[in-house]
């Protein structure tokens, strides 16, 4: 008998037994898909964190303040006069009512400066970005996202239409790039106008956050500590503020990785083993089920090795066909997860296939006992058996 009429024999057994062989390719099924899931969507989060900040310099350092610390214009010419300092640029954020031709939206506004393009690797699309001129005459101006454009005016021709923020009317000056084309940025769906006007229209009068641009790589460190002392130095304690530069979240998200990496197969080994379990169950019971069958073909020269491909088969053909449903489930479950996370969907055909191939291991490690102990059964012990 050749192994095509023994995989034909397996699918026999299996079809023969149908609620059991699905409740154990189900569990191989849900073991093999959450690997896939826990990888795809792990990858698929840091890809988008690290485009995020991939996006900007290295030497961008932003500094927040916390409840009622605020930076204030003095702060920032403090500052600027280090010779770390390259550049400034002051931000100030909060949410409003935005409405163009009866369409109204709540859209994140920041109030910033002529910096900020430069200093975030802002691109525009058409217009122009905030000018000095804007911030001193307090202009009512904005340049808005990519996505903000897009949902206002779908037909492209944002430029010198007026909108109305907080029923307070303001002219488009600018429309800026998307970000990154592989996922969505919440700077895509911001608008953009001079920090002056932004106190007047949000009610804010103090700056919470700076981005700060170091004269190099090699200084960031340096200028971080110039900030937090400022900041200490106006009485604020380090729960008061947090000053962090793109190169050190970079770093710390790389160092996080062998972690994750870690926790994510760990939670995959034990799944599949779990199911491993459930696959060797499966077969010891059908073993026993079977034992008279099993006599009859020794007492007929059936070999030993025969016995033990036989099972053997039946448990890898269970495990593959659950490692392709689960990674099919996996797949197509990944899709729409990464969509909201604003990752790219996309395919890692390299976890795929560990996944299976993990599966299919499985099934032979968790088969071989149940295969093992058919083919050792005695013909009159096995012809015996009720």
């Amino acid at each position: 008998m050749n192994i095509f009429q023994i995989i034909k024999m397996a699918l026999g057994e299996i079809k023969a037994n149908k609620l059991r062989s699905f409740l154990t390719i189900l569990g191989i099924s849900i073991g093999t898909a959450s690997v896939i899931l826990f990888v795809t969507i792990s990858i698929g989060s840091k890809q988008s964190m690290y485009k995020s900040f991939e996006s900007k310099p290295l030497d961008l350092i932003t500094a927040s303040v916390y409840g009622d610390k605020k930076i204030n214009e003095f702060d920032i010419k403090v500052l600027k006069s280090s010779s770390n300092v390259k550049e400034i640029s002051p931000e100030i954020s909060d949410s409003a009512t935005v409405s163009y031709d009866k369409k109204d939206s709540k859209k994140s506004i920041v109030g910033t400066d002529e910096n900020y393009s430069k200093l975030n690797n802002t691109e525009i699309k058409s217009g122009r970005f905030i000018m000095p001129i804007d911030n001193d005459k307090s202009t009512k101006v904005v340049v808005l996202g990519s996505k903000v454009s897009s949902e206002l005016f779908p037909k492209g021709d944002a430029l010198g239409k007026t909108i109305n923020i907080k029923s307070i009317p303001y002219k488009v000056i600018g429309v800026l790039s998307k970000i990154d084309e592989t996922y969505n940025s919440p700077e895509d769906d911001t608008i953009y106008m001079p920090y002056k006007t932004a106190q007047i229209v949000l009610g804010i009068s103090d700056i919470s956050k700076l981005n700060v641009q170091s004269t190099s790589n090699d200084s960031v460190t340096n200028t971080m500590d110039e900030i937090k002392a400022h900041f200490t130095r106006k009485g604020m304690t380090p729960n008061d503020s947090y000053v962090s530069s793109n190169k050190e979240m970079i770093d710390s998200m790389k160092s996080m990785d062998a972690t994750m990496n870690l926790m994510v197969g760990a939670i995959a080994s034990v799944s599949l083993f779990v199911a491993g379990i459930g696959i060797m169950n499966m077969m010891l019971v059908s073993v026993t089920e079977r034992t008279k069958e099993i006599g009859i073909r020794k007492a007929l020269g059936s070999p030993r090795n025969f016995i033990l491909v036989q099972f053997l088969v039946e448990s890898l053909t269970i495990s593959l066909i659950g490692g392709i449903v689960g990674s099919s489930i996996g797949i197509l479950g990944s899709f729409p997860i990464l969509g909201t996370m604003g990752a790219e969907p996309y395919i890692a055909w390299n976890v795929v296939f560990a996944a299976v191939g993990f599966a299919i291991f499985m099934g032979v490690v968790f088969g071989i006992s149940p295969a093992n102990k058919a083919s050792k059964l005695q013909p009159i012990v096995a012809l015996k058996s009720e």
